[in-house]
C-alpha cells in the first residue's frame, strides 16, 4: 500500500503543477480571444536549409481565404525565417505570428516568383466551452489520485482524466515555448486518455474486473488516436484525410468499448458494484443528453444552434460522476437521482417540444378566434404549459420509482407495516425482538444485534447471524456519541471515531469487532436506552441516505414505544435473554483455569481465522433436519480438531461458521504459519468428508477461510450475568471480512498482507496477489492474497 500511495504522490507532484500551468495558459488564451487553429499541412524542405513546402489544407475546413496553393515554398512567416524549418518549427513560428498580428503574412515562392499571402487561420468556435471541460476533468483527475487510496481504477481514471484535460488545454500562440508545450500535451493527452479511461471502466468494480493480458494491454490499441490526431492536425505521420477518418473510427471504437465494458461489468457485478456503474452511466447520460436534445432543437430551429454549443458544457459532469463512482459511490442514493433526472428530462423534452410546436400553432388559432395579440396569446399558453410541469412531476415520479426501484419501495412499505405492528406489542422484549426480526427479513441482513442498557453494560437482547456479540460498556463513550448524533451512524462515522480515539480500549475493540454497517440509537428521555446494530444487506448493496432516513424514522417510533415500558421491564427482558444466549468457555481457556492460571486480558498481536461452509443455506433447504445436524457435527469435529492440533483456540461457533485464534490465550511461535496451515488443512479435510443423505445422494462440502494478523483485545467481555472470553477488535473483524471476500474472489483461502509476509514461502507460493482490493467495511483498499479454488486441494496436500 505504501508503494502504491508513493506512486500517487509522485503523479500528483508532477502532473498537478503541469496541469495548473496548462489550464492557466489556456484560460488566458480564451479570455484574450486568441484560440485559433492553423488548418494547413507542410513538409520539410528537400535539403539542409531548404524552406518547408505547403502540402494542402485541412480536409474538413472551408476553402481558406488565401492565395497560397499546394506546392508553394514558404520562406518566411511574419518576421521568422523558415529556412530549414520542419513541421514543428513552422507551427511555432506561424502561431507566434498569429499572436502578434490579427492578419499574419507569409512570404511564399511559386515557380521562382515570390509573393506575400495571408496566413489562413481558423478561429475556434465557442472556445469558452473548453474551459469547464478542462477544469472539470483535470480537477476530478487530481482528486482521484489524491483520494484513491492506491486503487488501480482511481489511478487510471485520474491520469486519464488529466490526459483529456491536457488534450483540450489549447496553448498554441501563447508563446513559442507554450506552443511547443501545447503540442506535447495535445498529442500526449491523445495517446493516454482513451486507453486509461477505458481501463478505469474495466476496473469498476475492481473485485469483479476481468483479468488477463488481453484485458490489460488491449485498451492501449486506442493510443493510435495520437498519431491519428497528429496526422489530422499537422499531416504527419499519415495524410490529413486518413488522420481524420482514423480519428473518427477510434472515437467510435472507444465509445463502443465503454458501452460493452459497462454492460459486461454490470451483468457480473454485485449490488454495490452496480451502484458504481450506475454513477458512470448517469454521468455519461447527463453529459451527452443535453447535447443530443439541443442538436435536435438546432436542426428544427437553426437560429437556436447556440444552445447546442452551450449544452456541451454538461460534458464537464461526466468526470464528476466517474469520480463519485470510484471514490464515494454511496454518497447519494443514485437510484433516486436517476429517477428524478429521468422524470425531469422527460418533462423538459415535453416542454421544449410543446413550446416550439404546439404552443405556436395553438396561439395562432386562439388569437384569430379571440382577436387577441399573437404574442400575448403565445406567452399565456407558454406559461400554462410550464405550469403543468409541477403536477406532472408529482404524478410521474412515484410511478417511475415503482416501475424501476421495487426493492426500495418494498422496504418503505415493510417499515411502514412494522411501525403499525409495534403499537400492538405489550412486552418490551417482544417489541425489540420484533424490530430485529423484521429488519433482518426486510434487509436480509447477514447479522443483526439489538442491545438494551443493563446496570453495567449494553447487552444483546436480539441476535441474528452470529454468536453472542460483545457487550458494550454502559459508562463508555459510545452512548454519549450516539446521543449527540443526529440520526443513524454509518460505519464511516464509526471509523472516524476510532481514528480520533474517541472510542478506546475494550469499547473500541468491541465496536470494531461488531462489524456493523449502521448503528441505530433508540432514545428514552434524551438518553440512549437501546442500540440496534445492523450488518450488511443480503443484496450486498450499501445503506443509502434514503435507507438511513427510513431507519431514522423507525428509531423515532421505537423510542416512543419504549416509553410505554418502565425500566424494570427492560432489565427483566435483558436478563431472560442472556440466559438463552449463554456461551461455552473455550477449551484453551478452561485448561488454563484448571491449572489455576486465569487468562490475562489485554491487547496483544494474534492471528485470527474464520471458516464458513459454502452453500450452507441451500444444504439446509434440501436436507432433512437430522442430516443437517449430522453434517454440521462432522464438520465442526474436523475443523475444531485441526485448530487444536495446530495450537489454536476455538473462540466460538455460530451455525456453520467458526472463529479461532492463534497466539492466545497462550503465546504461540509462528502463529501465522500455524493458522495458515490449519486453514489449508481445513479446505482439504472438509472436502474429503464422505457423507450421504438418506436417499444415498452424496453431500459435498466446501469451505471459505479468512485469516488476518494484528492487534486485538483478548480477554473477558462482561455480559449481564457472566464473563465471556473472546477476541475482539479490528483484526477479528478483518478476518471475517476476508472470509466473506473469498466468495467474490472464487478462492478457498484469503489472507492479509501481514499473514502472507510471515507465513513462509512454502505455504503461500500458490496464492495470488490482489493489490488495493476493496474490503467491505474498510475505509481504504487493502493488499490481500487469495488461494484460487482450483489450487486449494493441491496446496492443502
Amino acid at each position: 500500500m505504501k508503494r502504491l500511495r508513493a506512486l500517487d504522490a509522485a503523479l500528483l507532484a508532477v502532473l498537478g503543477p503541469l496541469w495548473l500551468l496548462c489550464v492557466g495558459l489556456h484560460v488566458r488564451q480564451v479570455v484574450r480571444g486568441a484560440v485559433v487553429w492553423l488548418p494547413v499541412y507542410v513538409r520539410p524542405g528537400a535539403g539542409p536549409g531548404a524552406p518547408p513546402t505547403l502540402v494542402g489544407f485541412w480536409t474538413d475546413a472551408e476553402a481558406p481565404a488565401t492565395e497560397l496553393a499546394p506546392g508553394d515554398r514558404l520562406l518566411r512567416v511574419g518576421p521568422a525565417d523558415l529556412a530549414g524549418a520542419g513541421r514543428v518549427a513552422f507551427l511555432v513560428a506561424a502561431y507566434a505570428a498569429a499572436a502578434a498580428t490579427p492578419a499574419p503574412v507569409v512570404l511564399a515562392e511559386r515557380d521562382g516568383r515570390r509573393f506575400e499571402a495571408a496566413l489562413p487561420l481558423r478561429p475556434a468556435r465557442f472556445p469558452w466551452r473548453t474551459v469547464p471541460v478542462t477544469i472539470g476533468f483535470g480537477a476530478m483527475g487530481l482528486l482521484a489520485l489524491w483520494r484513491g487510496g492506491g486503487r488501480r481504477a482511481a489511478r487510471c481514471f485520474g491520469v486519464g482524466a488529466l490526459a483529456y484535460s491536457f488534450h483540450w488545454s489549447i496553448l498554441f500562440g501563447a508563446s513559442p515555448a507554450a506552443t511547443r508545450l501545447g503540442l506535447a500535451t495535445f498529442l500526449g493527452g491523445a495517446a493516454l486518455f482513451m486507453p486509461l479511461l477505458l481501463r478505469a471502466a474495466l476496473l469498476i468494480p475492481e473485485r469483479r474486473a476481468p483479468s488477463g493480458r488481453l484485458v490489460t494491454l488491449g485498451p492501449w490499441v486506442l493510443a493510435l488516436f495520437a498519431p491519428a490526431v497528429a496526422s489530422a492536425a499537422i499531416g504527419f505521420p499519415a495524410s490529413g484525410e486518413l488522420g481524420f477518418r482514423l480519428s473518427l473510427v477510434l472515437n467510435l471504437a472507444f465509445l463502443a468499448g465503454l458501452a460493452f465494458t459497462v454492460a459486461r461489468n454490470y451483468r457480473h457485478a454485485d449490488a454495490a458494484g452496480r451502484r458504481q456503474l450506475k454513477w458512470v452511466l448517469y454521468g455519461v447520460s447527463i453529459g451527452a443528453l443535453p447535447a443530443l436534445v439541443t442538436a435536435g432543437v438546432g436542426a428544427l430551429r437553426p437560429d437556436l444552434w447556440w444552445s447546442y454549443e452551450f449544452a456541451l458544457l454538461a460534458t464537464a459532469l461526466i468526470p464528476v460522476c466517474m469520480a463519485v463512482a470510484i471514490l464515494r459511490y454511496h454518497y447519494l442514493d443514485i437510484d433516486r437521482v436517476i429517477s428524478a433526472t429521468a422524470v425531469y428530462s422527460l418533462l423538459s423534452i415535453f416542454l421544449l417540444a410543446a413550446l416550439f410546436t404546439v404552443v405556436p400553432f395553438a396561439s395562432r388559432h386562439a388569437s384569430r378566434a379571440a382577436d387577441l395579440d399573437p404574442q400575448t396569446t403565445q406567452a399565456a399558453l407558454s406559461v400554462l404549459v410550464a405550469a403543468l410541469v409541477v403536477p406532472a412531476r408529482r404524478w410521474l415520479l412515484p410511478r417511475f420509482e415503482r416501475l424501476f426501484h421495487r426493492e426500495r419501495l418494498a422496504l418503505e412499505d415493510g417499515l411502514g407495516r412494522l411501525r403499525a405492528e409495534l403499537a400492538a406489542v405489550r412486552d418490551v422484549g417482544e417489541l425489540l425482538a420484533l424490530a430485529g426480526r423484521r429488519l433482518t427479513e426486510l434487509l436480509r441482513l447477514d447479522r443483526c444485534a439489538l442491545y438494551a442498557r443493563g446496570e453495567a453494560s449494553f447487552a444483546p437482547l436480539f441476535v441474528h447471524g452470529t454468536g453472542l456479540p460483545p457487550a458494550l460498556p454502559a459508562d463508555g463513550s459510545l452512548p454519549g456519541l450516539l446521543a449527540e448524533a443526529e440520526g443513524p451512524v454509518d460505519s464511516a462515522q464509526c471509523r472516524r471515531w476510532l481514528q480520533r480515539r474517541l472510542l478506546r480500549g475494550v469499547e473500541g475493540a468491541a465496536v470494531e469487532s461488531l462489524g456493523a454497517s449502521v448503528l441505530l440509537p433508540l432514545r428514552r428521555g434524551g438518553e440512549v436506552d437501546a442500540i440496534l446494530a445492523l450488518g450488511d444487506k443480503g443484496s450486498g448493496d450499501v445503506f443509502t441516505r434514503s435507507d438511513l432516513a427510513l431507519l431514522d424514522a423507525l428509531a423515532d417510533r421505537l423510542s416512543l414505544e419504549l416509553q410505554r415500558f418502565d425500566e424494570a421491564a427492560l432489565r427483566r427482558a435483558e436478563r431472560e435473554k442472556q440466559e438463552v444466549l449463554g456461551s461455552y468457555v473455550p477449551a484453551a481457556v478452561s485448561e488454563q483455569l484448571a491449572r489455576g492460571a486465569a487468562p490475562q486480558p489485554g491487547e496483544r498481536e494474534v492471528t485470527v481465522l474464520f471458516v464458513d461452509i459454502r452453500g450452507y443455506t441451500s444444504l439446509s433447504e434440501r436436507s432433512r433436519v437430522e442430516e443437517v445436524f449430522r453434517t454440521v457435527n462432522a464438520y465442526t469435529q474436523q475443523v475444531s480438531g485441526i485448530v487444536r492440533d495446530h495450537g489454536g483456540a476455538v473462540v466460538e461457533f455460530h451455525g456453520d461458521g467458526l472463529m479461532a485464534v492463534f497466539g492466545a490465550p497462550s503465546e504461540l511461535a509462528e502463529k501465522e504459519r500455524a493458522a495458515l496451515a490449519a486453514g489449508l488443512e481445513m479446505v482439504g479435510r472438509v472436502a474429503a468428508l464422505a457423507m450421504t443423505r438418506a436417499d444415498g445422494e452424496p453431500i459435498s462440502l466446501q469451505v471459505g477461510v479468512g485469516i488476518a494478523t494484528g492487534p486485538a483485545f483478548v480477554g473477558d467481555i462482561q455480559a449481564v450475568d457472566r464473563r465471556i472470553w473472546s477476541v475482539i477488535g479490528n483484526t477479528s473483524n478483518l478476518a471475517a471480512r476476508l472470509q466473506a471476500l473469498s466468495r467474490d474472489l472464487d478462492a478457498s483461502v484469503v489472507i492479509d498482507a501481514a499473514t502472507h509476509e510471515r507465513a513462509g514461502a512454502a505455504l503461500v507460493g500458490a496464492f495470488r496477489a490482489w493489490p488495493a482490493t476493496e474490503v467491505r467495511g474498510r475505509s481504504e483498499p487493502l493488499d490481500v492474497f487469495a488461494l484460487p479454488r482450483d489450487s486449494a486441494l493441491e496446496a492443502a496436500a
